[in-house]
């Protein structure tokens, strides 16, 4: 299945497919003990068009991962059981042992350390999703795919994956050390998970709690550890992030970082064929990574700042923070003309001989969606170093619920600015 990812950075075209996550259907095979409550479970990965998969070996078949661990839950054990695999390892069939007292219906997490307590009224499993998973080659991280079971009986436990994923392929010559995945609307994606309504009619309510205008429940980060993953000029790497099915009806835009703190941004705008489905990979055609801004600028979290040299070095030159007394910020949004107004301004330091400066920025369009190019007034006054008064066009970088980063490729300067809509 192959569709178009519309709209990349640099005029460039990814093709995207889509790769089925099979199920994983458990059936338990009980071996008798001094206590009678041992309990091993024997695991099918059915390989298919439907729903969860823990990992994917050379062949893209859905295997069991060594260490693998889900949490099994029944009415004697509220806080679940945590069963291991103990056999199976990169096959389609796994085998998991735990102990466990009391009958059906049973539960079950995977992975285990991801889930708490189950609540009744009706039952209901609570799952963390954290903002940052792990790289794993060829596959996503370890744990980051979250899937659920329920079976009256102890024989038939069918796991249903939560989340789809996404997976960029990567050439190059860099380190890479980070991939950061963001949403362009308002989808949530890491928080609170809540699953309810197992095994009523229909399928069950899943919510994942977080603040849609909080910028950490609006990405999630690839964590590529050290030394970071090593690009290669032929052969790509695929970069892989579970995310929540329905995400990206608006877009997304994945920023990656690598290891000289150089980073490159590419984008996609809201289209039906980028919406993440639960059970299914969303797979970018493999491009080469060519970084485009230090990530130095890229990473700012003032709410207005001003930066030279945005491709090499970077200097930040003026900063407002509202921390600091001798700082003051001021904004104004009109529709009719369509114009966005931002200034700051530092008094300065007597006492240590630090000089105060003003910086204002008058924005037309209002627009300050992804890739948007307005044009930028900015005045400045005092100390602001390189950074001067003039009139020029500006492109919007990169765009979060709460700021947005402007590149003024003529200058090689930029801005951040907090976004008061």
């Amino acid at each position: 299945m192959l569709f178009g990812l519309a709209a990349l950075m640099l005029g460039l075209l990814s093709t995207a497919c889509v790769d089925q996550i099979a199920p994983t259907a458990i059936e338990e095979e009980k071996q008798p003990d001094a206590d009678g409550n041992t309990m091993v479970f024997k695991a099918i990965l059915e390989q298919g068009d439907a729903a969860t998969k823990t990992a994917l070996n050379n062949e893209n078949a859905v295997v069991w991962s060594e260490g693998d661990e889900i949490r099994v839950y029944n009415s004697s054990h509220i806080n679940g059981v945590v069963f291991t695999l103990t056999s199976g390892a990169g096959s389609v069939e796994g085998q998991f042992t735990g102990t466990m007292s009391g009958d059906g219906p049973y539960y079950a997490v995977y992975p285990a350390d991801a889930a708490g307590a189950m609540t009744a009224g009706p039952m209901t499993f609570h799952i963390s999703v954290p903002e940052v998973q792990t790289f794993a080659n060829g596959s996503f991280g370890k744990k980051a795919n979250i899937s659920w079971a329920m079976a009256e009986t102890q024989n038939s436990l069918f796991f249903h994956n939560v989340f789809g994923a996404v997976s960029i392929s990567l050439k190059g010559t860099a380190t890479i050390k980070q991939v950061n995945l963001y949403t362009r609307g308002a989808d949530v994606l890491n928080g609170e998970l809540s699953i309810t309504n197992l095994g009523g009619d229909g399928a069950p309510w899943i919510t994942l709690t977080g603040n849609a205008s909080d910028e950490d429940s609006q990405h999630v980060s690839l964590d590529c550890g050290y030394p970071g993953i090593a690009l290669d000029e032929t052969t790509p790497t695929s970069f892989c992030l579970s995310v929540p099915a329905g995400a990206f009806a608006d877009g997304f835009f994945v920023e990656i970082i690598d290891t000289e703190n150089k980073a490159m941004i590419k984008s996609a705008k809201g289209s039906s064929a980028n919406i993440i489905e639960r059970g299914v990979i969303l797979t970018m055609d493999a491009f080469t990574y060519a970084p485009q801004y230090r990530n130095d600028f890229l990473s700012e979290l003032d709410d207005f700042a001003g930066y030279t040299e945005i491709t090499d070095g970077v200097q930040k030159t003026c900063k407002y923070s509202d921390q600091d007394p001798a700082c003051q910020y001021a904004y104004i949004n009109s529709d009719e003309p369509s114009r966005r107004y931002v200034r700051f301004q530092y008094w300065g330091d007597a006492v240590n001989d630090i000089p105060g400066y003003a910086l204002s920025l008058d924005i037309t369009p209002r627009d300050m969606s992804l890739n948007a190019k307005p044009t930028v007034t900015v005045k400045a006054m005092g100390e602001t170093g390189s950074i001067a008064s003039k009139t020029g066009t500006m492109k919007v970088i990169k765009k979060t619920s709460r700021r947005a980063w402007l590149y003024d490729a003529a200058s090689d300067q930029g801005y951040v600015i907090k976004l008061e809509d």
